[in-house]
């Protein structure tokens, strides 16, 4: 098994990925707000790039709500911003949100050809680590990055999801840049 991360969605766009698992990660905010979704019982989570397509989508999908940020502010007439702590149970549940955002939606649109895609954050590590281990084959951790930039909070997430797996199996082949930022979560963890 290899497992491989990429630093920002720019260093992901034209990739194929149909031969791998690829976990996008974006833990400031949007895997964390669609982790948190779902662990409050939203029904389904359908990312966009781009703001007109989410306009687009709830002219289909008339009771979904909508959810996304610009730069970190809450786009205009949508429901919610991008922050976890807006999606209560009591607000979502068992509803379908059309979400876009600066970073995450564009990372997960960009890994649409994966074999299989997840979302990661540091609320579901186990979680993650558990269903990519069901099988070997390789693994992409996409890092969201912030305006097409690596991002610490992305990487040191992706670096300790390589970790947990490098101590289930010992088989996986990694290059130097994910060595270096498992190496890095293991400074911070330990």
């Amino acid at each position: 098994m290899k497992i491989e991360i990429i630093s920002s969605v720019k260093d992901a766009l034209g990739r194929d990925f149909s031969k791998e698992k690829v976990v996008v990660i974006d833990v400031l905010r949007a895997t964390s707000v669609m982790i948190t979704a779902f662990l409050n019982g939203a029904k389904d989570i359908y990312p966009f790039k781009d703001i007109k397509d989410v306009k687009n989508a709830k002219e289909k999908h008339k009771t979904a709500l909508l959810a996304g940020e610009r730069k970190g502010i809450k786009i205009d007439s949508f429901d919610f911003g991008n922050s976890p702590l807006e999606f209560k149970k009591e607000k979502i549940e068992n509803k379908e949100i059309l979400m876009t955002t600066s970073n995450g939606t564009r990372a997960i649109e960009s890994a649409i050809s994966a074999k299989k895609l997840y979302i990661g954050g540091y609320l579901n590590i186990s979680g993650i680590v558990e269903k990519l281990m069901e099988t070997d084959e390789d693994i992409i951790l996409l890092c969201s990055g912030t305006d097409n930039e690596f991002s610490l909070d992305d990487a040191l997430c992706a670096g300790i999801i390589c970790k947990k797996l490098m101590e289930k199996e010992k088989e996986i082949k990694v290059n130097d840049f994910t060595l270096s930022l498992v190496k890095l979560s293991n400074l911070i963890t330990s």
